[in-house]
């Protein structure tokens, strides 16, 4: 009773305000929060996310982890290393996409960095969809959001996501065997509709360079298959989450994969990237998929960002 009480008036309107105040003041001191208690404080419902000196986007609170790390630790707040390559790279390209977007970190960062470049988000979560949509209004950015999931097949199939505030959304798949092992609980199935990429690419009349980020828990594979022929054709740089082995094979037989190279990101500090031979890597990290006439300007990237 006396938990719930506490509880009831530290999230209450008037304590949720104060605490606003308070990260606030400790942000232009330059102070943080210690990381065990951050999910504790309210931050501001809306904040800034700078990228350079010149370069900077706007987003809303969710409440939830990776918001309240852009918050207090800037964008070196949430996968570092490979947001510092993904923008060395999106500087050249001409267009992205952005696969289980989420609020829409990548693509609001593509979109500030490039402004002319076509961007299409996809999110089959309506409440990541509804957040990436705000944030998108919110910097009156030219990107396209899609409430759609991407997979080999365009049809409605069920998605997997935990209850409010019983598990990780981070984790909402559309596959149960992925939910199983990521959460402790039991899901909440909705239905979401998919659609293959190659169809919208080409719809998109997509010219000169682009750059992709998968991050389709579980399905990569399968957006990747969406690609049909695409991976032959276009001039494409990926950015894809994989840690089974046996997914990396199917992958490398996918048409055109041959004229890849993979480089393992590291995003813990002190780590840096090395080139690998299998688009896996089972502690989770990111994996950049390279075509092979563009490693030499990787290499150069890299040396000019982990020396």
């Amino acid at each position: 009773m006396v938990r719930q009480l506490f509880k009831k008036i530290w999230y209450g309107k008037v304590c949720c305000s104060l605490q606003k105040l308070f990260c606030r003041i400790c942000k232009q001191l330059g102070l943080t929060i210690p990381i065990r208690y951050q999910h504790f404080f309210c931050i501001p419902g809306v904040f800034t996310v700078r990228l350079d000196g010149t370069t900077a986007f706007r987003m809303h609170n969710t409440g939830l982890a990776i918001e309240r790390c852009l918050y207090w630790y800037g964008i070196k707040g949430y996968e570092p290393h490979t947001l510092s390559i993904f923008r060395s790279l999106m500087k050249q390209c001409d267009w992205m996409v952005d696969v289980g977007a989420n609020t829409g970190l990548f693509s609001l960062t593509a979109a500030a960095i490039k402004p002319g470049a076509n961007i299409m988000a996809f999110e089959p979560m309506p409440f990541f969809y509804n957040q990436l949509c705000g944030n998108i209004q919110l910097n009156d950015f030219k990107i396209t959001p899609y409430e759609l999931a991407v997979s080999d097949k365009e049809q409605v199939f069920d998605f997997y996501t935990p209850e409010q505030g019983q598990g990780n959304p981070y984790s909402s798949t559309l596959k149960k065997s992925h939910y199983d092992g990521h959460q402790k609980t039991e899901p909440l199935t909705i239905q979401v509709k998919a659609t293959r990429l190659d169809g919208i690419l080409e719809m998109h009349h997509l010219k000169g360079q682009g750059l992709m980020k998968i991050d389709a828990e579980g399905n990569d594979f399968e957006v990747l298959l969406g690609l049909g022929n695409r991976l032959e054709t276009l001039n494409i740089y990926l950015i894809v989450e994989n840690r089974s082995e046996p997914m990396a094979e199917k992958m490398m037989n996918l048409p055109g994969m041959g004229q890849y190279r993979f480089l393992s990101i590291p995003d813990r500090e002190g780590e840096y990237p090395e080139w690998i031979s299998l688009p896996v890597n089972n502690d989770g990290l990111n994996i950049l998929f390279v075509p092979r006439h563009h490693v030499e300007f990787v290499n150069r990237i890299l040396g000019e960002k982990f020396p």
